[in-house]
């Protein structure tokens, strides 16, 4: 099992529902794609992300 913690700003609770969707960003300069493909690679690979 391998564990990352964020210690960032945070996610504005508005979006945390559409999180691994496509385009879906709080950022002027994020394309909303890094979830969406680190979940992808994650499956492929029988892991998980929450």
């Amino acid at each position: 099992m391998i564990s990352i913690k964020d210690t960032g700003s945070g996610i504005d609770p508005e979006i945390m529902p559409r999180l691994f969707s496509k385009f879906t960003t709080n950022s002027p300069r994020g394309t909303g794609l890094g979830l969406v493909i680190s979940k992808s690679i994650l499956e492929a690979h029988s892991g998980k992300i929450r």
